[in-house]
């Protein structure tokens, strides 16, 4: 689900609002949300496939694609790069496609998965203002692979890929071993691939005793205890599930899409990044796509703080600094030279 550009149908339908697990909802109307207009531009790369940025005191930390190197170091005080790290390979402390792994039991370190070494990393400070990889733990036999991964000292929450499993997704105690799987919400009755359907970016709070799973192809998002139980239903529109084509055994997915494409968790809230997204036609053709992007910031019940509209393109991983009241973000434009850039942007949440 870490397409950005993806474009999908939503001819929504009533009937399928009663195949919630719960009748715990709530509709929120974010349609009139201010606009959150780019405070500071810190960086631009050219060429360079940037997809996340976290944030550690003055240091941010980008993935990039397309490059021997999977990690960027970046010093937001004097807007320079660090020496990039993270060799892409085999060894010991390299990575092949890393993301980052959200963990509020360990706020002020930065950690990583890496599906493909089956490794789950930190980055350390090597000295001299440069930085390297290292293995936090091999990644559980039990949950592999898996993807979303959130971490804390107690329990792993993520998601597992498997063609027709209506599982949406899971919580792993790391000291008994054991797994909980936590079925698809909405259940939706002849839903062929609901894995696929039904998936969800997540977000732990362990300490709060919660998970929020925002919903990558519905305009919503539930909360659950972290034994698996749902708790709450939010959603941002009345029609928020897609129309079913009862022939394919699929969501009718051609004319655009609404959900929730990354989430954000800090100790009190949690920011989700919505998306509505739609394909524009010329003669029966898609030749391009118009995005509206949405911060949501909510508490671990689920209850609506603030939203803001931004109407810059970004994607990937998202960091928001609470102290400064600041989002971080990476924005993609392409310009009249038909070149690509990555800029390193600031949003004031004040």
């Amino acid at each position: 689900m870490k397409k950005q550009f993806l474009l999908f149908p939503l001819f929504l339908s009533f009937s399928l609002i009663s195949c919630l697990n719960s009748s715990k909802e709530v509709i929120y109307d974010i349609t009139d949300s201010p606009i959150l207009n780019i405070e500071d531009t810190i960086f631009r790369f050219e060429d360079k496939l940037a997809i996340g940025i976290a944030v550690q005191d003055s240091t941010a930390f980008i993935i990039q694609y397309n490059s021997d190197t999977c990690m960027l170091a970046l010093n937001l005080n004097t807007r320079k790069l660090i020496k990039g790290f993270g060799f892409k390979g085999s060894g010991p402390e390299d990575v092949v496609s890393p993301e980052f792994m959200p963990s509020l039991d360990n706020s002020h370190a930065v950690f990583l998965v890496d599906v493909n070494s089956k490794k789950l990393l930190s980055i350390e400070n090597s000295g001299n203002k440069t930085f390297h990889l290292k293995k936090l733990m091999t990644f559980p036999a039990e949950i592999f692979p898996a993807s979303n991964l959130n971490y804390s000292n107690q329990v792993l929450v993520g998601r597992q890929s498997k063609i027709g499993s209506n599982k949406m997704f899971f919580i792993y105690d790391q000291k008994k071993h054991t797994k909980v799987d936590v079925s698809s919400n909405p259940d939706i009755p002849g839903l062929k691939d609901p894995n696929y359907f039904c998936a969800p970016h997540l977000a732990l709070n362990a300490a709060q005793h919660k998970i929020i799973a925002g919903m990558y192809l519905m305009d919503m998002f539930h909360v659950y205890d972290l034994e698996g139980k749902h708790i709450k239903s939010v959603c941002f529109s009345k029609d928020y599930i897609p129309k079913m084509d009862k022939k394919g055994g699929a969501l009718d997915l051609n004319q655009g899409f609404r959900g929730i494409y990354n989430l954000f968790p800090t100790d009190d809230f949690c920011y989700l990044m919505r998306v509505i997204e739609k394909p524009v036609f010329k003669n029966g053709d898609v030749v391009s796509t118009t995005r509206e992007l949405f911060l949501v910031k909510v508490d671990w019940d689920g209850k609506l703080i603030s939203s803001y509209r931004i109407n810059d393109e970004i994607g990937g991983h998202f960091y928001v600094d609470e102290k400064q009241k600041k989002l971080f973000a990476i924005r993609h434009t392409v310009e009249s030279t038909s070149k690509e850039f990555y800029d390193v942007v600031t949003y004031s949440l004040k």
